[in-house]
């Protein structure tokens, strides 16, 4: 997967409901230089292993709702290696999750503010060496660690890693506010990894890091609860004034294109559908980046932008805001959808529905409301122009 934001936290409003993210990341023992085979004796000694830290770089992508505040935090293992996901090539939907040892390996507050950066001062040639964006670091029990290697064979291939090092969960207990960390596997490593500080030779001012790398395997579950919300209730009216976009699958936009197949022969020139957003400057809870139309066929999802004659310079569905004199903002997504019209008429596609859904899905929780095609001011409008035969 080329996605590699990932996020934790909770979001609880009268809109949408609730909402809880839990993120899951194996370690890999894959990418590591000369981690396979014999583990350093370091790591089986107290004396010389001086820290374990589990570090999580943020993502500003996944950011949502408040920032710059104190998380509490658990930190758990998983049940079983993460890495049989892998082995298997499963799929991990969102409402999927995943089972975890039910006493967390450890719990904290951690302030949270994802343009935060550190830069590190050389102590050798005292100058400002490095700088480094912002994470979250997570300090684990060293006893533990040496204790686990320690009881392990002298050789530790990737099977033997994976199963005594099966994977983290990451929760968040404080509301509306939502932690963005960036995870990379093993190949195209990020700045998320398990690390071990020890010391060279028992030499007090040196010291030496390893590092195994976080996420080959990745996943967010996603947990949901409308009952009681603004959302809940529009799904029981049958021309809701106002539509729901959830990228993190519980609220998305369908529109059957049926209708057009029972019109009289005509060319279709352009076909286009307009979506105008309710509330549209709130910093704290932005708008999604882009959307995205889907459709079905032989049971699998398609795009609407997979033909290259309706690229995604095209189709657009990113967000244009004006401000008229009066300072008024308005923002609108325009959705070009004329070639997939096109396939749909000649009866390429047979699915006459596509659905509308923030993009991409499942990962960054930019939730929004859109004016519906009932609205009396500024609906949902989808514009066909059509040449007669």
């Amino acid at each position: 997967s080329f996605v590699t934001t990932f996020i934790v936290g909770n979001l609880d409003d009268d809109i949408f409901g609730s909402t809880e993210s839990i993120s899951f990341f194996s370690a890999s023992l894959v990418g590591v230089a000369g981690s396979i085979g014999e583990v350093p004796d370091e790591l089986r000694d107290i004396n010389q292993l001086d820290s374990v830290v589990l570090v999580l770089g943020y993502d500003t992508l996944g950011r949502y709702g408040q920032d710059n505040l104190v998380h509490d935090l658990e930190l758990f293992q998983v049940a079983n290696p993460l890495e049989e996901f892998r082995d298997g090539f499963d799929t991990l939907f969102t409402f999927e999750s995943i089972e975890v040892d039910p006493t967390p390996i450890w719990t904290g507050q951690r302030f949270i503010s994802h343009e935060d950066s550190i830069t590190i001062r050389d102590y050798i040639t005292d100058s400002l060496d490095n700088t480094i964006r912002g994470e979250l670091r997570i300090p684990l029990n060293t006893q533990d660690w040496t204790d686990l290697f320690s009881s392990q064979p002298e050789e530790i291939d990737v099977d033997l890693f994976d199963e005594i090092i099966p994977g983290f969960s990451l929760r968040s207990s404080t509301q509306n506010s939502v932690i963005g960390i960036s995870l990379a596997n093993a190949v195209d490593a990020g700045i998320s990894g398990l690390l071990f500080h020890f010391r060279e030779d028992n030499d007090e001012q040196t010291r030496r890091i390893l590092g195994f790398p976080l996420g080959n395997v990745r996943h967010t579950h996603t947990v949901h609860d409308d009952s009681g919300s603004e959302l809940a209730a529009a799904r029981q009216e049958e021309n809701p004034e106002i539509l729901y976009l959830q990228p993190q699958g519980n609220a998305e936009i369908e529109i059957e294109l049926e209708a057009l197949l029972d019109l009289d022969p005509f060319i279709l020139n352009s076909g286009t559908i307009e979506l105008t957003v309710v509330n549209p400057i709130d910093t704290l809870q932005p708008v999604p980046e882009g959307l995205t139309a889907t459709y079905m066929q032989d049971g699998e999802v398609f795009s609407v932008i997979d033909f290259s004659f309706n690229n995604l310079s095209r189709f657009g569905g990113v967000p244009e805001r004006t401000i008229d004199s009066n300072g008024n903002v308005t923002t609108v997504y325009t959705l070009d959808i004329t070639g997939h019209l096109n396939l749909v008429l000649d009866g390429v596609i047979e699915d006459t529905r596509i659905r509308i859904t923030p993009t991409p899905p499942g990962v960054i929780p930019n939730r929004t409301r859109v004016l519906g095609p009932d609205h009396p001011t500024n609906p949902l409008t989808f514009t066909i122009i059509s040449t007669r035969p």
